[in-house]
């Protein structure tokens, strides 16, 4: 005969485990006090000042004016690595994590991705 005390320390076992189940991807997030999650805050940082500063500036000056100085190499290349960084910034922000109403950081990258989708952002 197998005693009970043996299955029962087993259910304790698998119930502690069940509850202490960690996040869907928790391990992936970015999170804001990580070193990349603050390198990429001031990517995207300098991305919005040049949005906000050099886009209008050469969208007015330089090509509504037919002016050729706005289709040089220079120009391509940085509105090229521009556009790249953003579409690189769509796909971070599914690994985002944010805080929730009560002031928790939530890493579950299935609740982030929601948050993401759901939001005016996508």
């Amino acid at each position: 005969e197998v005693p009970i005390a043996r299955f029962e320390s087993l259910a304790t076992f698998v119930s502690e485990d069940v509850s202490e189940k960690e996040e869907f991807g928790s391990r992936f997030a970015i999170t804001d006090d990580s070193r990349f999650g603050r390198f990429w805050q001031g990517v995207t940082s300098m991305l919005v000042l040049y949005i906000a500063t050099a886009f209008p500036y050469k969208l007015i000056f330089l090509d509504f004016a037919n002016n050729r100085a706005g289709k040089t190499l220079a120009w391509l290349i940085i509105e090229t690595i521009n556009e790249w960084l953003f579409i690189v910034d769509f796909f971070l922000n599914f690994f985002m994590a944010y805080f929730d109403e009560d002031g928790n950081e939530v890493c579950d990258l299935r609740l982030t991705a929601k948050r993401y989708v759901m939001s005016g952002m996508f």
